[in-house]
């Protein structure tokens, strides 16, 4: 049986926040594992800052609240940014089992259309296989 316990999903706080989070939300079910949703505060000025920082937190706790409502463990992180540099940073300052993630990043969306990706950071694989991703 799988061994994932901590799970990292990386939210953009978009659209594509329910599908990935609809994904994990199962496996976490099944494995009684705790979800750690990552959000990285990409921006320019204090203002800025301050903003999204507030934004972000508002749609954190509401995942979260979701989740803790299902019977879900879920803890809320919030970093600043470059979200790659973030995202692996966080990874290495902690110890996860799986990481996911969805992107809105428009080269890669389309109406009905998400790319995601799960890495399962024991084995380093990617799940679908890099050949195979769209």
């Amino acid at each position: 049986m799988l061994e994932y316990r901590e799970i990292l999903v990386a939210i953009d706080c978009s659209e594509v926040d329910e599908i990935i989070l609809n994904h994990v939300s199962v496996l976490a079910r099944k494995l009684d594992a705790t979800l750690h949703l990552l959000h990285v505060v990409h921006s320019h000025t204090l203002d800025q800052e301050r903003y999204l920082r507030q934004r972000s937190q508002t749609i954190l706790e509401g995942h979260r609240n979701k989740l803790q409502a299902e019977g879900i463990a879920a803890n809320i992180l919030i970093r600043s940014g470059e979200p790659e540099t973030e995202i692996l940073n966080e990874i290495e300052e902690r110890s996860y089992d799986l990481i996911a993630m969805a992107t809105s990043w428009p080269p890669f969306t389309r109406k009905n259309h998400v790319r995601q990706r799960f890495t399962d950071t024991s084995r380093k694989n990617t799940y679908p296989p890099a050949s195979r991703q769209t």
